[in-house]
């Protein structure tokens, strides 16, 4: 299109003031000089291409989700979750996840990277927003219940740990793009956990919040294979 476009300009030009050559040479001039200028700007704002726009911008997200996810766990099963509307994890968090969309939709107006590489990209930063708010519908009791202690909250904490640990890791996993190592975090059956608590004397606010907590870690575990697998043709070479 470029080409035709400037033999129509040295038509033209030479119907209106015959110059000659010198018309074309002087547009090839400007249009070398332009492709060049664009090329310098796309390095500089995209030093890496749009797969390593990608990954750290799907790393950054990951990196905050695990942050936010796991202050907000501990304070729903403290009973105090009404606390974090403003906490500086969760601008973190939504900043990642605005800045992913961004470079997201950029690609996909661009078209690269092409084929199912982008579709693989799309899967995971789909994916990966949901860590970023599912954690917001963990507790659905508008009431806050009292803090508890004991093997059930210790070891509801223990698993929220290793969640937002496996978040993490794989974060930093997707940054250095070597793709990402399968396995969660072990999981606590949730019948051991009623039972656990029941003899325990655990209240039922408490117990329900950490099954609510509980479930959240499970449904996460699924989330985070789902962006392994979409990972692999996402940073597959070629």
């Amino acid at each position: 299109g470029q080409a035709f476009f400037t033999l129509m300009v040295v038509v033209l030009f030479n119907l209106v003031e015959p110059g000659g050559w010198e018309v074309g040479l002087v547009r090839l001039v400007d249009v070398v000089v332009g492709a060049i200028a664009g090329l310098v700007i796309g390095l500089v704002a995209w030093p890496g291409g749009s797969g390593r726009a990608l990954r750290r911008a799907l790393a950054a997200l990951l990196d905050a989700s695990s942050a936010y996810d796991r202050v907000a766990l501990h304070a729903i099963l403290a009973g105090s979750e009404r606390r974090l509307l403003g906490t500086s994890e969760r601008g973190v968090a939504e900043a990642a996840a605005q800045r992913l969309d961004e470079v997201v939709e950029h690609c996909i107006g661009e078209g690269r990277p092409g084929g199912a590489r982008l579709a693989a990209w799309v899967a995971s930063a789909s994916s990966a927003q949901r860590l970023s708010y599912s954690v917001d519908h963990a507790s659905f009791r508008p009431v806050p219940a009292p803090a508890t202690t004991g093997p059930t909250h210790d070891g509801a904490l223990a698993r929220v740990d290793a969640t937002t640990d496996a978040i993490a890791r794989l974060g930093h996993e997707t940054a250095d793009g070597h793709g990402a190592a399968r396995g969660g975090a072990p999981r606590t059956a949730t019948a051991s956990v009623v039972s656990g608590g029941i003899e325990e004397g655990v209240a039922p606010e408490a117990l329900v919040r950490t099954l609510s907590v509980l479930r959240w870690c499970d449904g996460t575990d699924e989330t985070l294979e789902r962006i392994r697998s979409s990972l692999q043709t996402a940073l597959a070479p070629g």
